[in-house]
């Protein structure tokens, strides 16, 4: 089942990120701050999918793990709502 964590936590990092390099690249050209706040989330996802990998192979940052990953959820959300609220 770790392994099975384990290529999960990876695919998570890795297509967060290509998500934010995506983003990044379409807020360059558009620089759109609604598109900044996706970047930034999808940033926060990479975030997540660090602590989560960490999480894996660290058992102090298991036990911090549930209230890190709400507290980078919380964040993730705020910026989404911005983004479709903002004007």
């Amino acid at each position: 089942m770790e392994d099975y964590l384990n290529v999960l936590a990876a695919w998570i990092l890795i297509f967060s990120i290509a998500l934010t390099v995506v983003a990044a690249i379409a807020y360059s050209r558009t620089r759109n701050k609604r598109v900044l706040m996706v970047m930034l989330a999808f940033a926060l996802f990479a975030v997540k999918g660090v602590l989560l990998t960490t999480a894996l192979f660290d058992e102090w940052v298991l036990d911090s793990y549930l209230w890190m990953s709400v507290v980078v959820d919380t964040v993730i959300i705020v910026f989404l709502a911005m983004t479709v609220l903002s004007k």
